[in-house]
């Protein structure tokens, strides 16, 4: 900033004396006229100065003069636009003309009366626009129907028309102003974005939001939404659990902010709430199925197996909001705690009735594909693996070491390229009917997308979307109602063993997987087979998910007085997810006696959420004041039902589960209530002092009496600067600028319902007593746990410069969330490990957030523009009383991230032994640490943070006549699980598994210093600390190409001769390019044994009639 203005006075200073006699020439046309005075400066030397409100950037003249001094320029130049000046020295001050006392008499015997309707260029009213008349500065809105009244205006007055995203319009004011067409303004500061429960403009926002559009989503062929995020919004980090089509996407804002409710294991991954068209989705962002699978990973998981939104088509989006500090979420309370991602449809617009079909075809591949060794570094690895453990080939059995002694030694697969190089192919296609008048607009939308795994095997994803809305107005527009429509239904075929990729690991000279008849080869000269065989074996063992999804959502709005609008809004979504996993006993080896078996899982996700609401909006003088009452009454169900058979009399009955002979059954049912009523004032004063207050009070059926209800709210400020007087001097750089700020408190309900009661669960491990299921009682009774509490401060700073060619956003935030709901230990003398309470722990995150948008160049034939976002953010555990004595000691250190992995720190490879070594708490060195915390005596010391540094992308968009390229960079920098963890935790290196060339960085003598112990076939204890100690996480940093698409529009007259109104051709790809360090593997998965991500190059076509 001191720069600018060190620039910028020494611009004002450097005016050369032989400019001031200088004559003005100028000749334009309906051009600005800030660009006439612009020209009259160039020439002359001499400085303007006016206030932003006195000339508009879209306020055109017409001028015509030839060798006039300054003087006379600038009058001829004002002459009619109610304007005056005054010239000091060098400088020209520009203001609105002040009429005199006669004239006002006259003006008010010659006021008139102003009627007139104001629209976009579809015709469609634009009842949110304000209007100005000049002199005077009497305000007024239109109403529902775009029309508006003034009475009393001066006859020469001019009507200045504005609206958020919208060009400004100044006209002379007559008694009949009929239409006034705005156009879109192509500042992004004035897209309108959809925020909770309303709309508004990043210019006169206060929160932390960000809109990712319809354009940036179609560029990318992806059939999952969420995978549209990665890399383009600041503060949201996107993971993919799987490569395979259909599988779950991880999903954070700003950090983890909850701590683990049990003492071991996986620790919890906050999301935020979905919310799609207004309706928050049933599933939420948790897996859809029950069963294990090759494509929906564990699925007992909160999350890595089918994902819930790959139901919805990416192609039916209109827009996807992220809504990130407490301003923006705190009007949705504690589901909106970890950040809101509200998902709007596209809706029918008023005009012809339009008919647009899209058709693409992609093929897929492994988008980094494994090197294992060759034939003779196989062999040659196995050898020196049975040397290192003092085997004599030579004496030994055959069938001890069967790849050595007994594989043909000249046949070599290559298992990669067997079990993961088919071709995968992608099919996608919608078409999608639009229309309408002023009142009543439609829209009907079917789409198709079938995806291909690149397994041998035929499995594939397939969906078929239906996506409709009705949207009508009355005839005097105070009753309205918008309704929609979406039903999905798909289908996920793939194989019920989650391991497969495993099965690449198959030593290279491993005999044929099938025997001359087609069946699995399960022995071979004497040796079972089954350990590889079984792979290829489970490729017959069929998983199948069936998921239907339905959502259904009612707007009614009555308009009760002008400003004063009621609406309620009804939602229902109901997703239905059935899965048939079915083990044929042909698929199993016959000397394990097996029997075929098949489990049949019903899983159930229903929401019902009504939201009556109360919106009034009125102008006070120079400002606007907005005032958004309601309430929320959600009510969310989750059921699951599993039968598991076994025995069946044929194969071909698996389907059926009465023909087994043997059948269990398991259920669960959580139902959650919700209730809240939220308040939201806000008041814009002179378009440049913005205030927002909010409240709410939550109910939750998640907490016993006493506890279900608490109050949360927040506050937000912002300023532009840029509108003050004093800043004008620098408009022509900085043309906008923003400070805002916001501060509050909000809760979560983040646990299982109806825990504070004492339930009860049947014990299947236990025979029947009486022909009677005996039950156990699963926890304790705890009705005193309640909300914890999350308070989170939020600044920002929002420039534009050079007419807003150049937008930029710095945000800092910090969040701390605290009485944290974890398990205290108990004493076992009371049955229970555990019981569920408030703990004064606190976790605090905080950041920074930088986004950039430009324009580089605009012409009339080439556009390049170019968006670059990079977010950092820090986590910490600030307390935690008696952390050391509790079991959160193992997962948790005060001072530290929560996302941090406990384990042993790794010294190396010992040079003498060849086996690893490891610290010792004390600093001292072993190849035997103890488990624990140091304080007891363990080693347990902290060795890696998976949590990102930081997250960004890069995207430029580049436009020449009818094409058009855009390419996308995104990239992480952090740390990662590595190759090797997945090798130590599955294969033990040395045994009879195939390995990534990078093992032979290996120990092989007294004296070698090598990153890799020495091979050995066996189990031993150095091998298994590995897989807890900081060599087995690594820079998992990556720069990835992650889209890159180019189109082109096809010609209007070669259109027309093709009977369409226009058409566009194009090609796009994602995931083209990666550069990393991390060895074997892609780091943006956490296990080597995971199925690939996807290298996908589509071709496409849309047109519309």
């Amino acid at each position: 900033m001191r720069l600018t203005t060190v620039i910028l006075i020494a611009s004002f200073l450097q005016v050369s004396a032989s400019t001031f006699g200088q004559r003005i020439n100028i000749s334009r046309k309906n051009v600005p006229l800030e660009s006439v005075l612009k020209e009259i400066r160039k020439q002359s030397g001499y400085d303007f100065y006016y206030d932003g409100k006195t000339i508009s950037a879209d306020q055109k003249i017409n001028v015509s003069i030839t060798n006039l001094d300054v003087d006379h320029a600038v009058k001829a130049v004002l002459n009619g636009l109610n304007l005056r000046y005054n010239i000091e020295g060098t400088t020209v001050s520009i203001t609105r003309s002040e009429p005199s006392l006669l004239k006002r008499v006259l003006d008010r015997f010659s006021a008139i009366d102003v009627r007139g309707r104001v629209v976009d260029k579809s015709g469609k009213a634009l009842p949110g626009a304000n209007i100005i008349a000049y002199p005077g500065r009497n305000r007024t809105t239109p109403d529902a129907n775009g029309v508006f009244f003034m009475a009393g205006i001066v006859e020469t007055a001019t009507l200045e028309i504005s609206h958020v995203g919208y060009v400004t319009k100044r006209l002379k004011a007559k008694p009949d102003m009929e239409d006034i067409v705005l156009e879109l303004n192509d500042s992004k500061l004035d897209e309108v974005q959809i925020i909770g429960y309303g709309t508004e403009s990043r210019r006169l926002s206060v929160g932390s939001t960000f809109s990712v559009q319809a354009d940036a989503i179609e560029k990318q062929p992806i059939s999952n939404p969420l995978a549209a995020l990665e890399g383009l919004v600041p503060g949201l980090n996107i993971t993919p659990t799987s490569g395979a089509p259909g599988a779950g996407i991880k999903v954070q804002v700003r950090g983890q902010n909850s701590l683990s409710q049990i003492g071991f294991g996986q620790k919890p991954y906050d999301q935020p709430l979905f919310v799609i068209d207004g309706v928050p989705t049933a599933a939420q962002n948790v897996n859809i199925n029950s069963l294990s699978s090759f494509g929906g990973g564990d699925g007992t998981l909160s999350f890595g197996g089918m994902s819930p939104f790959n139901n919805l088509n990416p192609s039916d989006i209109e827009s996807i909001t992220i809504l990130k500090d407490i301003s923006a979420t705190a009007i949705y309370g504690t589901q909106g705690a970890n950040g809101v991602i509200l998902i709007t449809t596209k809706k029918g617009k008023a005009g012809k009735t339009k008919l647009q079909a899209t058709f693409n075809t992609a093929v897929n591949s492994a988008s980094r594909k494994y090197e294992l060794l060759n034939l003779d570094q196989y062999l040659a690895y196995r050898r020196e693996a049975l040397a290192n453990d003092g085997v004599n080939l030579s004496t030994a059995s055959p069938l001890a070491y069967p790849d050595l002694l007994l594989f043909d030694q000249d046949k070599s697969t290559d298992w990669v390229d067997y079990y993961l190089s088919r071709t995968a192919r992608n099919t996608d296609a919608h078409v999608s009917l639009s229309g309408g008048s002023d009142r009543i607009t439609f829209l009907i939308s079917p789409g198709y997308n079938k995806s291909e795994y690149n397994f041998n095997g035929n499995f594939y994803d397939q969906r078929f979307t239906l996506h409709s809305n009705l949207n009508y107005a009355s005839p005097d527009n105070r009753f309205t109602v918008d309704f929609g429509f979406d039903y999905s239904y798909e289908r996920n075929n793939s194989a019920a063993s989650p391991s497969l990729v495993s099965s690449i690991l198959t030593p290279p000279n491993f005999p044929d997987l099938y025997t001359a008849e087609g069946k699995p080869n399960w022995n071979y000269k004497g040796y079972n087979t089954s350990q590889f065989v079984q792979y290829s074996a489970a490729l017959k063992q069929p998983s199948l998910l069936n998921a239907y999804n339905l959502k259904n959502s009612l707007a009614l709005g009555y308009r009760i007085v002008e400003g004063l609008k009621f609406n309620i809004n009804l939602g229902y979504n109901r997703l239905l997810s059935n899965e048939d996993q079915q083990i044929p006993a042909s698929t199993i080896n016959p000397r394990n006696n097996p029997v075929s078996s098949a489990s049949f899982t019903t899983n159930t996700f229903e929401t019902i959420n009504i939201e009556p609401q109360l919106n009034y909006q009125r102008n006070f003088g120079k400002g606007i004041f907005t005032a958004l009452l309601g309430g929320t009454y959600k009510k969310n169900n989750v059921s699951r039902i599993q039968l598991n058979g076994t025995r069946f009399s044929d194969e071909a009955l698996l389907g059926s589960i009465a023909s087994a002979a043997t059948i269990q059954a398991t259920d669960s049912y959580n139902p959650y209530k919700y209730i809240g009523a939220f308040a939201r004032l806000g008041y814009t004063y002179d378009s440049k002092y913005i205030v927002q207050v909010s409240g709410r009070r939550d109910g939750s059926s998640n907490f016993g009496v006493g506890r279900k209800y608490a109050d949360f709210g927040a506050v937000g400020l912002g300023w532009i600067f840029s509108e003050e007087r004093f800043f004008k001097f620098a408009n022509e750089v900085i043309s906008y600028g923003k400070l805002s700020g916001s501060y509050g408190t909000v809760g979560t309900d983040a646990t299982s319902p109806y825990q504070y009661q004492q339930l009860f669960t049947t014990n299947t491990s236990m025979p029947d007593f009486q022909g009677v299921r005996p039950l156990y009682v699963q926890n304790l009774y705890n009705p005193d746990y309640g909300w914890d509490t999350k308070k989170s401060l939020n600044l920002g700073l929002d420039l534009g410069f050079f007419k807003e060619r150049v937008l930029l956003n710095l945000t800092y935030y910090r969040d701390r969330t605290g009485n944290q709901l974890v398990n205290y230990s108990l004493p076992s003398q009371t049955g229970f490990s555990s019981v569920l309470s408030n703990f004064p722990a606190v976790v605090q995150n905080k950041g920074l957030e930088f986004n950039l948008t430009s324009k580089n160049i605009t012409t009339q034939n080439f556009s390049w523009n170019t968006s670059f976002n990079i977010s950092a953010n820090r986590n910490k555990l600030i307390a935690f009383p008696g952390l050391a004595e509790s079991a959160y000691a193992a997962l948790y250190t005060i001072g530290e991230s929560v996302n941090i992995e406990k384990g042993y720190r790794l010294k190396g490879v010992n040079s003498e032994t060849g086996f690893f070594e490891f610290y010792k708490s004390d600093g001292s060195v072993t190849s035997d640490p103890v488990y624990g915390i140091p304080s007891e005596g363990g080693d347990l010391q902290t060795i890696a943070n998976t949590a990102p540094k930081f997250i960004g992308g890069l995207g430029n968009t580049i436009s020449y006549k009818r094409f058009s390229l855009y390419f996308h960079f995104q990239f992480q920098r952090k740390q990662q699980a590595n190759y090797l963890r997945s090798l130590y935790a599955n294969t033990r290196p040395g045994a009879m598994y195939n390995q990534p060339v990078e093992i032979l960085d290996r120990w092989t003598k007294q004296g070698d210093v090598a990153s890799i112990q020495k091979f050995t076939r066996g189990f031993n204890m150095p091998a298994y600390y590995f897989t807890m100690s900081s060599g087995a996480y690594s820079d998992g940093s990556y720069v990835r190409l992650r889209t890159a698409a180019l189109s082109y529009t096809l010609p209007t007259g070669f259109s027309k001769k093709l009977g369409i109104s226009d058409g566009k051709l194009y090609v796009n790809g994602q995931n083209l390019f990666l550069l990393t360090n991390y060895k074997v593997g892609d780091p943006e998965l956490t296990d080597i044994f995971s199925f690939p991500i996807q290298r996908t190059i589509n071709f496409g076509l849309t047109i519309n009639l």
